[in-house]
């Protein structure tokens, strides 16, 4: 037994940034769906970060074990809120292969670059989307883009 376990680890790894922060935002973000939230206000929008909390990599669970138990019950198929009242960002988790496998499931429409500053450090977030393989055309989406199209600013 360790009692120090609870003063050095269970609030980074369960509660914060270590893990449980990014599954409990992801949850919320499914239950804002289920309980219909954005059937009720269809123009919400929410940002959510760290490449979609994990979204990515559960998408086609999700979709798949919650479509067809929500179809009689949403206005629209589950993903579908995803695309519509989700934008997501790159912040600290600065992976070529994160980043692609947003890009398999979410429009390089709703994507914007982050970098979770002071929690991650600005110049690499920025040197490695510099490197980032993507067209033009998405890379200026998601540097700045998007960020003009969601808030209706001019950057």
């Amino acid at each position: 037994m360790r009692p120090e376990y609870n003063k050095e680890y269970q609030d980074y790894i369960f509660s914060g940034s270590g893990y449980g922060w990014h599954q409990e935002v992801l949850i919320q973000c499914i239950r804002m769906i289920m309980t219909g939230v954005f059937d009720r206000f269809p123009n919400l929008q929410i940002i959510i970060g760290h490449m979609g909390e994990g979204l990515p990599f559960f998408y086609e669970r999700i979709v798949g074990d919650m479509g067809e138990v929500t179809e009689d019950s949403l206005n629209k198929p589950i993903g579908q809120y995803f695309s519509d009242n989700f934008w997501y960002t790159t912040s600290a988790f600065f992976q070529d292969e994160l980043l692609h496998l947003l890009l398999r499931y979410i429009s390089v429409d709703r994507v914007m670059f982050a970098t979770d500053y002071p929690f991650a450090d600005m110049k690499a977030g920025t040197d490695w989307f510099r490197a980032v393989d993507l067209p033009r055309e998405a890379k200026e989406k998601i540097a700045y883009r998007n960020a003009e199209k969601l808030f209706g600013i001019k950057v």
